[in-house]
């Protein structure tokens, strides 16, 4: 069995101390009408609190979860390490997705 296709959208998601924020934006991923995405978490915590929470969600949707510095700029930079998506995107941990948010983006 070989290693999966890469997915066409990654979206790097940096993050610390919200984990009910996290877990909306996840909530609206899961309804995604296409799965061609991925997320890469960068974990800011210094804590488990996102464990379950992936956990959960990693059947829905491809999750790679990754210990990231402090900072934005540094998390986004390190989760950009490990995207394979040919189209990159960086929601804010806060925010939701439409339904068809995945599926309207359009390589160039």
């Amino acid at each position: 069995m070989g290693r999966p296709s890469p997915a066409r959208v990654s979206l790097v998601l940096a993050t610390v101390g919200r984990v009910r924020e996290v877990a909306t934006l996840f909530a609206s991923l899961g309804t995604q009408t296409s799965n061609d995405f991925e997320v890469v978490v960068v974990d800011q915590n210094t804590d488990e609190r996102l464990s379950a929470l992936i956990d959960a969600y990693s059947s829905s949707f491809r999750i790679q979860r990754i210990r990231g510095p402090r900072g934005l700029s540094r998390s986004r930079n390190a989760g950009l390490a490990l995207a394979r998506g040919s189209i990159l995107a960086f929601p804010d941990d806060a925010c939701r997705s439409r339904r068809t948010t995945i599926s309207a983006v359009k390589l160039p």
